[in-house]
């Protein structure tokens, strides 16, 4: 039986931001300050983490409909398919980290089986490189229709080759799937993370008066709390001190890298708290969260050094902040920025049912988003602006644009 989609446009908030870094980084596009860990007297830096080669917030961007969409009609949830007429697929969720976000992945993607007709299985990796690869033998010998994969840049050509080896058809989301040339082996639902970046950064400088009044922004100072081994979560911070460095040249900015604690909010509670209690030269404020995990930590820290009232913060992310709205939360933390569970994976399923249906391949799958000399397409996706008045429609919007009745 052909269920009907309630096909609902998602309202999306758009800025039109181009990021520019002018100083040249590291090469082979490791992050600067990468060697910075948590430490009970982070080094103040006034400069930016820098890209190798810096990028341009100009890349194609969709929350899920082509901006043509006679060009493209084939992986979006609006395609004239039946999944109804054929037995249910067999699909695996593989991940290489588990996570808060692979967690709300894995939900989002049971939640849709019920309208696209297929079962999931879910696995991860545990932050381990030979047991991904060793994982991902075994699920390709079980045959699996398809497979959506959440990977690091470093496993994308070996996850490539074995999926292509086994013709087990691939799509990888949140993470880009490249070589490391860059180029693009499997199609994959991103953001613009540099865009990201400039974006919590605006938020802020849209905001403050609304919380400081008339200060001297002078006195305002950047932390921005990152995990650079990650590349894709690195250029969010890269993209909000270029921002910031450009809005109020001069003013110090901080930066704080969770690797060696781990992408959770004890280190970002670590961070922070070391930072804001060693710096009271600092009268006001802007902390930006690459991951939200580290943001709540962060959050927790300028709490118990009572200090909320002097810092303004913004995360990548949609999950914490709208789940501490849910309970009442109220302060400082204004705003998350980013693409929400389902529209990651909604967008990587329709791509993956396509290409297990025959109605497109690797390199012909969302053509509009294939890149120059690319392979794949890199389907990337627009955020939301989530505030306390407008996070709980959009949000439900963006699960009824995929047939999910909102959870």
């Amino acid at each position: 039986m052909k269920k009907t989609l309630a096909i609902l446009l998602v309202l999306v908030m758009v800025f039109s931001l181009v990021s520019c870094a002018s100083n040249k980084g590291p090469e082979n596009g490791d992050p600067v300050n990468a060697n910075t860990t948590a430490s009970s007297q982070p080094e103040q830096s006034n400069q930016p983490v820098q890209p190798s080669q810096p990028e341009q917030s100009n890349q194609p961007v969709t929350s899920g409909q082509p901006s043509n969409p006679a060009a493209a009609t084939v992986g979006f949830p609006t395609d004239d398919v039946d999944h109804w007429a054929r037995d249910p697929y067999h699909i695996v969720y593989f991940n290489f980290r588990p996570s808060n976000i692979t967690q709300q992945f894995t939900i989002s993607l049971e939640k849709m089986g019920e309208v696209y007709n297929y079962t999931l299985e879910q696995l991860t990796a545990n932050n381990d490189s030979d047991m991904f690869i060793n994982t991902l033998q075994t699920i390709l010998n079980k045959r699996p229709d398809g497979v959506i994969v959440d990977i690091t840049q470093e496993l994308a050509s070996r996850t490539a080759t074995l999926c292509a080896d086994y013709d087990v058809p691939v799509v990888c989301l949140m993470n880009t799937a490249v070589d490391a040339n860059g180029v693009a082996l499997i199609p994959s639902v991103v953001m613009d993370e540099i865009k990201t970046g400039n974006i919590l950064v605006e938020i802020m400088a849209e905001s403050y008066r609304d919380y400081w009044g008339d200060i001297d922004t002078s006195e305002i100072g950047l932390l921005t709390l990152d995990w650079s081994a990650n590349v894709s979560v690195n250029k969010r911070t890269i993209g909000a001190e270029t921002k910031f460095n450009e809005l109020f040249p001069g003013n110090p900015v901080f930066y704080a890298d969770s690797t060696a604690g781990g992408m959770s909010v004890q280190s970002g509670f670590d961070l922070t708290n070391s930072i804001l209690s060693t710096n009271p030269d600092v009268k006001y404020w802007f902390i930006t969260a690459a991951i939200e995990d580290i943001g709540l930590g962060g959050l927790r820290a300028a709490q118990g050094l009572d200090m909320e009232d002097r810092i303004l913060m913004t995360g990548a992310g949609a999950t914490i902040l709208p789940a501490e709205w849910n309970e009442g939360y109220e302060g400082n933390w204004i705003a998350a920025y980013g693409a929400i569970p389902i529209m990651y994976a909604g967008n990587a399923l329709c791509g993956l049912l396509a290409l297990i249906d025959g109605r497109a391949t690797t390199d012909t799958l969302w053509p509009e988003y294939i890149q120059q000399n690319h392979k794949a397409a890199l389907f990337y996706v627009d955020g939301l602006l989530l505030t306390r008045d407008t996070y709980r429609k959009l949000l439900d919007d963006a699960m009824l644009y995929f047939g999910v009745e909102p959870f």
